[in-house]
Order: structure tokens, then sequence, then C-alpha cells
């Protein structure tokens, strides 16, 4: 067994057994479920953070919220009805879409959870939205010190903020491996790696990311044609095994759960409130900002940075604001020569016949279509519109 399957494996049963060691947990444990929750204010009040990541198919949910909701929503809420998480004192929602307001009333009205919190996103990243979410951080703090009776000093606040910076250096650093192909991890198993980050303990996810930085020597097959696989939230890690077995390798992922990293750390030098604001609102954005231009523009760039030939957009059924952000992306790609499939799919894992046969299909064309990304690679991204002078 190589190092990179004996880390695997042991990642999966860090994960099958982490709701089992959580119902032992003397600490409260925090349900969140946008990437825009900032954990940090979590850990600095000592609670333990989870992201909720449910396992689909749960028809509870169907029940309780109109069934043309995003599938997601409708999982978490169908697991929540079913007592899936009795260790959860408390849930974080973010108002990204009408669905997850929804979720918010749901779990309000039909679950009894100690702590309740529906958190507000701005959709743009301006000084006034940047002020607007330093203002949402603020309120989402003063709650949770004062339902859990929290007192974080400064020290505790510096020491959270160096752990999370870690835990994105040691990302970015895989992520530049994999890239360069020097990891020894396909990128299913990359993508199921960070994942993880959100349901294990930060020291546990330290020391796996580390033995995967180190375990490059043995590393994957680079031969594939590369491709960028960007979208929503992916709940499992099918569609990438199925590009890898049509002769492709998604050398770059993109998506809710994995992949879209801040690019900035979070500062130990400015107010707490606003170095949280300012890494999480000017991270990638998801299609759910306003900025689409932004967000295109961050896309290019990673089909710039991985040489990529094609473009896997995956969202969920009723997910519109990826939904729309769909056909803009399409239209940009034409524009520059390079293939794009859609994948639209309901909140569910195991292998579809008809998704298997687009996804060869594509593979296909892209590696009759020529050996190099059409992209042109001195074309210049923009910023964030908040920056450093």
């Amino acid at each position: 067994m190589s190092d990179s399957t004996a880390i695997l494996t042991e990642l999966r049963q860090m994960t099958e057994t982490r709701e089992k060691d959580l119902l032992r947990q003397e600490k409260p444990v925090i349900g969140w479920c946008c990437s825009y929750v900032p954990i940090e204010i979590l850990e600095s009040a000592d609670l333990v953070p989870f992201r909720v990541l449910p396992s689909p198919p749960v028809e509870m949910g169907d029940a309780y919220l109109n069934p043309n909701f995003c599938p997601y929503v409708r999982a978490i809420m169908g697991e929540g009805l079913v007592g899936r998480y009795p260790f959860l004192s408390g849930l974080i929602v973010v108002n990204t879409c009408d669905g997850m307001r929804r979720l918010y009333d749901g779990w309000s009205y039909f679950q009894d959870l100690p702590f309740l919190h529906l958190m507000d996103l701005p959709r743009i990243t301006t000084p006034a939205g940047l002020r607007r979410f330093t203002e949402e951080i603020e309120n989402l703090a003063e709650r949770v010190f004062s339902h859990f009776g929290a007192a974080p000093t400064g020290e505790t606040t510096k020491a959270c903020f160096e752990m999370s910076n870690k835990t994105h250096r040691l990302m970015h650093q895989i992520q530049d491996l994999a890239i360069q192909g020097r990891l020894g991890l396909p990128a299913s198993g990359l993508i199921e790696l960070f994942k993880a980050g959100g349901i294990l303990p930060r020291s546990q996810f330290h020391l796996l990311l580390e033995r995967v930085a180190q375990s490059r020597v043995g590393r994957y097959d680079q031969t594939g044609t590369p491709v960028l696989l960007t979208g929503a939230m992916l709940e499992n890690t099918v569609i990438p095994t199925m590009v890898e077995e049509s002769g492709g390798r998604v050398v770059l992922h993109d998506l809710c759960v994995s992949g879209r990293q801040p690019e900035e750390l979070v500062s130990l030098t400015e107010d707490p409130l606003t170095a949280l604001a300012r890494h999480y609102l000017l991270r990638p954005p998801c299609a759910r900002m306003q900025e689409t231009e932004r967000r295109i523009d961050y896309i290019l760039g990673l089909i710039r940075q991985g040489r990529v030939r094609g473009v896997i957009y995956y969202v969920l059924k009723f997910c519109d604001t990826f939904l729309y952000e769909a056909p803009v992306l399409r239209k940009k790609l034409d524009q520059l020569g390079i293939p794009m499939l859609t994948i639209e799919s309901e909140y569910r894992q195991g292998r579809g016949g008809g998704v298997q046969t687009r996804i060869q299909a594509f593979m296909e064309m892209l590696n009759g279509s020529g050996t190099s990304s059409p992209i042109d690679q001195t074309e210049a991204s923009r910023p964030g519109e908040i920056g450093r002078s």
C-alpha cells in the first residue's frame, strides 16, 4: 500500500467515526453550512465547528420544504428531522439563497436547538460591503460569546488566527504540488481530503495535510488531459473519478466544499473582526456574489495556471445562483475556444450512466482537439476591489 493510499484510508476512517466522537465531545458543537462562516469565532470561544454535509438522499426534507428548493438544503432539513445530528448545540446559516433562508426558518420551527443564527452576507466586496460584513461578524461574535459564556483574550484570538493561516498555507502548498504533478493523489482524493477540513479538528487535519505534502515521491499519473472542475456543492468524488477513467485529469477544482481557498491570510495586526471580514469577503467568490466578472476572471486564472483544455461545470438542480452564472461563463469560454460541459444533478451518491456517457464524450472531444490550452496565457486578471495600498 502506497503512503498516499494509506493516508486516504486513514482519512476515511477518521471522517466515518467523527460523528460518534462528537457525541462524546464535552465542548459544544456548532454546525455550519457555508464556507463564508468565520469559524475562527467559534474556535476562539472554545467551541467545535462542524460542517454539515448530509448523506443523500433524505426524503423527509421534501415534506417540509418546497421540492423545487436546492436538494442540498432539503437534505440538511431531512437529516435534522430524522435526528442525524444529536451532538449539535447550534447551527449557523448564511443567507446565500432563498433555500438557505427557508432552511433557517425550518430549523427554527422544527428543531429544538439551543443556538441558531442567520448570518447576512453582502454580495459585493466594496468598502461598504466590508463594513457591513464586519458588523455581521461582530453580531455573530456577540451572540456566540454571550450564549456560551465565552470571553476570549487577544492571545486566544491570535492563536486561532495563526492556526487558520497554517491550514490555508498547507492547502495552497498541496494544491501547487498537484498542479506541478508532484503529488501522490488523484483529484478525487484531493477533494476528499479538503472536504474533511470542515469535519476534523484542525490538529488532525494539519497532520494529514503535512503527510500528504511529504508523500509526493509516489507521484500520481499526470498524463491525462487537464480539466477544471468548477461549480457548487459536489456531494461525492464520482465525477473526477469518471474524468480520470475517461483519459482526463482534474488538475484544479473550484467548488463550495473544496478548492476555493482564501488567497489572503487573516491579518494578525489589524482589528480582528475587520481582519476576518476581509479574509472571508475577499476569498475567490462563489456564484452568489454580485461580481460575476471577478469570479470569471478568477476561473480564467485557474485555467491559465493549470493549462486547462476544458471546463466541467457542476451544479445541483434548482441552484439558481450557479444556473444563472453558467451561460455567462460559457459565453466567455466560447470566445476563448475553451469547451465547457455543464452537469446538472440531484444531491445523490452513485454513478449515473447518463453523466458518465456525457463525460466520456466530452473527454473524447478534448483529446481530439489538440495538445495545448487555447486560452491566451497573457490575459491579465483583475484583483478584488478591496486591496491594501
